[in-house]
């Protein structure tokens, strides 16, 4: 191999690497749960995701559009554990979205129901996230418009991903346990 070709190669698998690290954690789970919602016909989806403290998570499904998903304590456990066991979702995701106790909340925004892409190409739509239901991020790919660096930009899109996989991990296995008792 020649002493020109190794700098070349050491490029491009940091390159391959880069990429890979900008890929979506969610993509995947973000269509499972998309398939498992149309399977079962339904248009939202609920679940705890943390009994200890109170943390559930829910989502609105709009077919082949979006995915509208918050993760976030719920000020009255005990009423959103009897609202799950009654497979009222819709109510659920609207008291996680009407509390008055916005810390620790995620809402995420997925358009295309396709897991947070780190941006769109073209015209096309982009997905949001926000934390605390104020600490908002569109992933347009203009960080410069956001008053971030593009490593404040990567940094972001990685833990809201990453999170943002977790709820849906917890919406899938709902999903699966609810198909499992359809049969």
């Amino acid at each position: 191999m020649s002493v020109a070709l190794v700098p070349l190669l050491v490029f491009v698998a940091s390159l391959t690497a880069a990429v890979r690290s900008q890929e979506s954690q969610s993509s995947l789970k973000a269509t499972a749960v998309a398939k498992l919602l149309d399977t079962l016909k339904l248009d939202a989806v609920a679940a705890i995701e943390d009994q200890q403290t109170g943390r559930f998570a829910a989502a609105l499904y709009y077919p082949g559009t979006q995915l509208l998903v918050v993760s976030a304590v719920h000020p009255q456990p005990d009423v959103a554990a009897q609202r799950l066991a009654e497979r009222k979702y819709r109510d659920v995701y609207l008291d996680l979205q009407g509390s008055a106790t916005r810390k620790g909340r995620l809402f995420v925004l997925d358009l295309e129901a396709d897991g947070l892409k780190r941006t769109r190409e073209g015209g096309a739509a982009f997905d949001q996230t926000y934390i605390d239901g104020a600490n908002q991020i569109s992933y347009d790919g203009d960080w410069k418009t956001q008053k971030m660096t593009p490593a404040q930009y990567d940094e972001r899109f990685q833990r809201d991903d990453k999170r943002y996989a977790e709820i849906l991990a917890a919406l899938e296995h709902e999903l699966t346990r609810q198909a499992g008792t359809a049969r």
